[in-house]
């Protein structure tokens, strides 16, 4: 759903899901407690990789955060992408090629 949302696409597939996660954290320095508390755990976002086909021949329809959409080899991904997305990207790169070579 949240492909569909943001990219327009509706054709796609799920080939895999992989375990390993990234989770980072975005509270504001100033909001932080002083102590490490458990609340650590919930002041960010855990995110997992899916890896998606497109099944048909779609054009994407990319909402408004996403205009500047662009295909681009995946050597070229990490000048490409915002640093705090590089962690993410890393998880992907190290497993994508099973994905690529089987489908």
């Amino acid at each position: 759903r949240e492909v569909s949302e943001e990219t327009g696409l509706k054709k796609l597939k799920i080939l895999g899901k992989l375990d390993e996660m990234n989770r980072y954290y975005f509270m504001p320095q100033s909001l932080k407690p002083k102590s490490k508390r458990k609340i650590y755990k919930f002041c960010g976002q855990a995110q997992r990789i899916i890896i998606l086909k497109q099944t048909e021949n779609e054009k994407p329809s990319p909402q408004e955060e996403h205009q500047d959409y662009k295909w681009i080899s995946k050597d070229k991904l990490e000048n490409t992408i915002h640093i705090i997305r590089h962690k993410s990207l890393k998880i992907m790169l190290k497993h994508i090629d099973q994905y690529i070579n089987k489908y």
